[in-house]
């Protein structure tokens, strides 16, 4: 169950944005230039800018080139301010588990633990950790490149389709460094203090048996994200006689690249992978594809498809 959240802050903006039409209806179709700025400023003590410069051009009605940078920022929400710290399930590894702990085992002995000593694992896989809000968190900060063409040909009424490229980087992103990335690096042979002064261990020296135990994993302003690919669009119409109307649509995303960087050690490549590192399914390639009719009398049908790529496991 989720926990009640209370807390509240507010932001003043200012904000401008200008169109420019360079050419329109004349040797070209359209081109037409767009930018804007907004500044930000949060009662938190954060202030951001962020920025655009956009670009379209049209030969013709029927194709359409477009393209454009954007500096984005994400505001700390209310819950990532504000959620309940509290000791949940986190995590799915303790190397200093399973095995009697000897005097080369520094990061086990930099938790707590001493030489002879032998901590159960957890049969589940599961272990504590103290996650929820951080205050002190501020704004992210993401630079957004796109690209991309749109068709309406002329000779085929009601059919449209776009494709477009998308390069997104993400600095300071809201995340959790991650319970076992924390253990990773404090330990057996490995005792970094940064880390291991983030593991709680219990009186057994459990991570699991308590709520004594756990790993700090609060959100902080840490590691990067970065994700590219293709998003390919494509819709159809057409009157059948009497009979209705079809429809057609597509809607697909081919994933070249999605980079996770918790803060620490090297870029995670998440395409074709979910887990603890990489979340939810991230399938190389997806697609939606639809079929409808609609008759006259208002009745309608559909045939929906939906793909996924597979994907493994990334531990």
């Amino acid at each position: 169950p989720t926990l009640p959240v209370s807390g509240s802050f507010n932001v003043k903006e200012f904000f401008t944005e200008v169109a420019i039409p360079i050419v329109q209806n004349s040797w070209l179709h359209d081109f037409t230039i767009t930018g804007g700025y907004r500044y930000s400023d949060y009662s938190t003590g954060a202030t951001t800018d962020t920025y655009k410069i956009e670009g379209e051009l049209a030969p013709t009605r029927d194709i359409r080139i477009r393209g454009g940078y954007n500096r984005a920022v994400r505001a700390p929400t209310v819950q990532d301010f504000f959620a309940p710290q509290r000791v949940a399930l986190d995590g799915s590894t303790d190397p200093c588990s399973g095995a009697a702990i000897t005097a080369s085992d520094i990061g086990c002995l930099a938790q707590g633990l001493s030489v002879g000593q032998v901590v159960a694992p957890n049969p589940a896989g599961q272990y504590n950790g103290l996650i929820g809000g951080n205050p002190n968190l501020v704004p992210e900060i993401a630079d957004t490149y796109t690209a991309g063409v749109v068709l309406t040909p002329t000779f085929l009424p009601g059919f449209s389709a776009s494709v477009d490229y998308f390069n997104i980087k993400v600095e300071g992103a809201i995340q959790g460094i991650g319970a076992d990335t924390i253990l990773e690096n404090c330990n057996r042979t490995t005792a970094d203090p940064f880390f291991c002064a983030l593991v709680t261990r219990d009186g057994s020296g459990s991570l699991w048996r308590t709520s004594n135990g756990f790993v700090t994993d609060l959100s902080q302003n840490i590691g990067r994200l970065e994700t590219a690919g293709i998003d390919v669009n494509a819709a159809y119409n057409m009157q059948i006689g009497n009979a209705g109307r079809l429809g057609l649509s597509f809607v697909g995303t081919y994933l070249d690249k999605l980079v996770t960087n918790a803060g620490v050690g090297d870029d995670v490549e998440c395409v074709g992978l979910a887990g603890n590192i990489c979340g939810t399914p991230n399938p190389k390639w997806r697609h939606q594809a639809r079929v409808s009719f609609n008759t006259p009398d208002g009745f309608s049908t559909s045939l929906r498809w939906r793909y996924f790529d597979p994907v493994d496991l990334d531990g």
